[in-house]
């Protein structure tokens, strides 16, 4: 029984967007919305001391897949990336990092008084960082995020969407991440700073919808 009931509520709830769309077929249905931002913050902790290694702050590239469910309210799908890495000063020098974010999750509109339609948005799901290096283990972990945001209408079909969204990823608490052997054995003195690794996302992106 666990093994269908998923695939079915999601297929019930897909059938049940599509009728309410048949209903009022002026509205969009998808929305698609590419983002580009700044992302800041991220740190570990180097097993020496206390001393901490953190992530430069580096421009992201996001995506966004919304699904209408009424007009207030959109699933989505959201990806973004992250190219940076460690700061200089920090005590294992300067090291390439990727960090991802693959989460699903919902738009809902505050307040549709207005021209511009604030909203908050939340998602859950997986977070993967990928240091540079042979042999170098990513690291998968469930994270997730809460923001806010506000559209802007230009037509019936575009809109801009400007957000900020934090990230919240949970690590095992003084585990040690991204262990390699060679010449880059020495990640492994990289461990968590407490059980969380947080992000922010300033968000500036366009919305076409269909």
């Amino acid at each position: 029984m666990r093994h269908t009931r998923t695939p079915g509520l999601l297929f019930a709830a897909l059938v049940w967007t599509t009728a309410a769309h048949a209903a009022d077929p002026r509205l969009p249905f998808f929305e698609i919305a590419p983002f580009v931002g700044q992302r800041l913050g991220g740190d570990f902790e180097v097993d020496e001391g206390g001393t901490e290694a953190d992530l430069d702050d580096a421009h992201s590239l996001s995506l966004a897949l919304d699904l209408r469910r009424d007009p207030l309210s959109q699933y989505e799908l959201f990806y973004g990336r992250q190219e940076t890495e460690l700061e200089a000063g920090s005590p294992l020098g300067s090291v390439g990092i990727d960090v991802e974010y693959l989460h699903v999750g919902g738009t809902l509109i505050v307040t549709d008084e207005y021209r511009f339609a604030p909203y908050i948005v939340g998602t859950l799901g997986a977070t993967r960082m990928r240091p540079e290096g042979p042999g170098v283990r990513d690291e998968t972990r469930f994270s997730l995020s809460l923001g806010a945001g506000v559209r802007i209408p230009v037509s019936a079909r575009f809109a801009l969407r400007l957000e900020a969204r934090g990230f919240l990823t949970f690590l095992d608490t003084d585990s040690t991440v991204f262990c390699a052997s060679g010449d880059f054995g020495g990640l492994c003195r990289i461990r968590s700073s407490g059980s969380t690794f947080i992000q922010y996302d300033l968000l500036a992106g366009a919305a076409v919808s269909f």
